[in-house]
């Protein structure tokens, strides 16, 4: 979806906790992740789950899981599925 929304307003920003041992992600590691899933927006390394943490409605939200932000800030959905309806409901000047 970031594809077709980035264009609109849509910022996509991957967070990965751990790596596939449970061990805080490398520099190498989050390559392997970009390369595997084909990702073409930014993917971070969150090891002490800071950032997790602060948009979810649980200590250590389940994973996968997504949260939606809304323009200003605004937490949509915190720590679940965010649908294409979601996202285009969000979307700067919808």
């Amino acid at each position: 979806m970031y594809e077709t929304y980035k264009d609109q307003g849509l910022v996509v920003v991957t967070l990965l906790v751990e790596d596939y041992d449970q061990d805080p992600p490398s520099e190498a590691d989050l390559n392997v992740w970009v390369e595997e899933y084909e990702i073409t927006h930014p993917v971070t390394s969150d090891p002490e789950w800071g950032v997790a943490e602060l948009y979810s409605i649980r200590d250590r939200p389940a994973l996968p899981s997504h949260t939606l932000i809304a323009p200003g800030m605004e937490i949509i959905i915190a720590a679940g599925e965010a649908s294409e309806a979601d996202i285009i409901d969000v979307l700067p000047g919808r």
